[in-house]
């Protein structure tokens, strides 16, 4: 029975097997017609992204693949069209991922792959031999990480600051998987008027991400999602490395460096992968093997159904959006409003439909409804643009208090941009009396500011400002 049992799960895990390298075969080929012209990629900028919009994410998918493939060339006891496929996808890797840019992706593939080499070789190291090994290693691994600091030094710093307000922004409850970007900016927000000189001042942007799974999902669902969330890969590494499943077990590992330096969660491709490799060592009892196999099978399908399914109805409802989108700049007639209402207060609406939406009310001087479709944006993205357009709408409603407030946020969220401080200036020199000291010090700010990219924008906004100054 024992026996029977062992048998059932090395016939799952080899059509699991299998169906990953098909998957993984898959995007590797589409990467390469993307790299030799024949498919275009999904982002214009960069010259192959598979089914991705990003390099980094494809990257990091092909990285995860890898150690089954190696697991398969080094175990003798695979069949030989598994071999064959995990062959031709290491070639195809080998072709692709050097030219993707992908450093965590490349990290995670060798560590992945060096762990389930090692594994299968059972190297038996002594006391000495292991301090020799690490000693040698620790200055490797060091030099590797300068260098792949120098390759890409700025995107390495705002990475840095990412991990660093995305641990400021968990808490106990968590504000939801589409409300990331929203606490990721408050929290941008409260470590610049911490730390107004700080150095990463220059490298901020508007994150949606944490670049860390761990981080997003700690902002998302709290500390005990984080906790469960670890919990989980955890078990199964641990499963893996106990049935000597050496090539999921790199995967495995692949997949926590993956997911400490990206997002694969937030692409439906990534999810299905792990479900895949998870469900490769899943201990299989001694009875009913044949319906657990079947109940494995249809909770897959299931999973992967609600997968797609809610890929499915964030991008129906991003067309929908498009399609109503005219109406922002049409006249704005009440069941025009109620249409448009009826998408801005659904709970998957997007950052950008209720931006175009809270601005289209602006423009028609709504500005009390505009501020509230635009406060609900904030919740959900840290574009600084949502904190402009509401300070906006307070200084033409006269709440001079409330606008100066939001513009501050604005400055403070993103250091970099001049138009929050040509905002405060304007605001300054609009109220009724005028505070000199306040004014004088915002049109210093705007006439000391030095913007990374000079344009007729940037300098309108200084002549005008220096203009009022004098």
């Amino acid at each position: 029975m024992e026996q029977n049992t062992e048998n059932d799960r090395l016939r799952l895990a080899l059509i699991v097997t299998f169906a990953i390298l098909l998957f993984g075969l898959y995007e590797g080929v589409y990467g390469l017609m993307q790299l030799w012209g024949f498919a275009a990629p999904g982002h214009s900028r960069y010259p192959a992204t598979g089914t991705f919009y990003n390099p980094g994410p494809f990257c990091g998918f092909l990285a995860v693949i890898l150690p089954i493939a190696v697991g398969n060339l080094t175990n003798s006891s695979g069949g030989k069209l598994t071999r064959c496929l995990s062959l031709i996808y290491l070639l195809a890797c080998a072709a692709v991922m050097p030219a993707l840019g992908g450093r965590t992706g490349w990290i995670a593939a060798a560590a992945g792959m060096a762990y389930t080499y090692l594994s299968f070789k059972r190297f038996n190291f002594s006391r000495e031999r292991f301090v020799i090994f690490i000693l040698l290693i620790i200055p490797v691994i060091a030099s590797g990480a300068f260098l792949l600091y120098r390759l890409k030094p700025e995107s390495a710093a705002g990475r840095l600051l990412l991990w660093r307000i995305g641990v400021g922004a968990v808490s106990l409850k968590g504000c939801g998987w589409r409300n990331v970007g929203g606490a990721l900016g408050d929290s941008q927000e409260r470590f610049f008027m911490s730390h107004p000189d700080s150095e990463f001042a220059e490298v901020a942007g508007s994150p949606e991400y944490a670049f860390n799974e761990f981080i997003q999902t700690g902002v998302a669902f709290g500390v005990f999602g984080l906790f469960l969330f670890i919990s989980i890969i955890s078990f199964f590494l641990v499963i893996a490395i106990r049935r000597k499943a050496n090539g999921a077990a790199g995967a495995i590992i692949s997949f926590i460096i993956v997911c400490c330096g990206s997002y694969p969660l937030q692409f439906p491709e990534f999810i299905i992968l792990m479900l895949l490799v998870f469900a490769s060592v899943l201990p299989i009892p001694e009875k009913r093997g044949r319906l657990f196999r079947l109940s494995v099978f249809l909770s897959a399908i299931v999973c992967g159904t609600c997968i797609i399914r809610l890929d499915y109805s964030i991008s129906r409802e991003n067309e929908r959006w498009q399609t109503l989108k005219f109406l922002c700049y049409g006249r704005m007639t009440e069941e025009n409003i109620r249409q448009l209402d009826s998408i801005a207060t659904l709970e998957n609406s997007s950052a950008r439909m209720l931006f175009d939406y809270g601005k289209a009310l602006r423009e028609r001087g709504m500005y009390r409804k505009s501020n509230t479709i635009l406060k609900r944006g904030l919740k959900k993205s840290s574009d600084p643009m949502f904190l402009n357009l509401i300070g906006r709408n307070y200084q033409d409603l006269k709440g001079y208090r409330l606008a100066e407030r939001y513009y501050l946020r604005s400055a403070h969220r993103l250091p970099s941009r001049l138009y929050p401080k040509y905002l405060l200036a304007k605001l300054y020199a609009a109220q009724r009396p005028v505070d000199s000291i306040k004014l004088r010090r915002a049109c210093r700010d705007v006439l000391d500011f030095s913007p990374k990219v000079t344009s007729p924008a940037t300098a309108r906004m200084k002549t005008e400002i220096r203009a009022l100054f004098n």
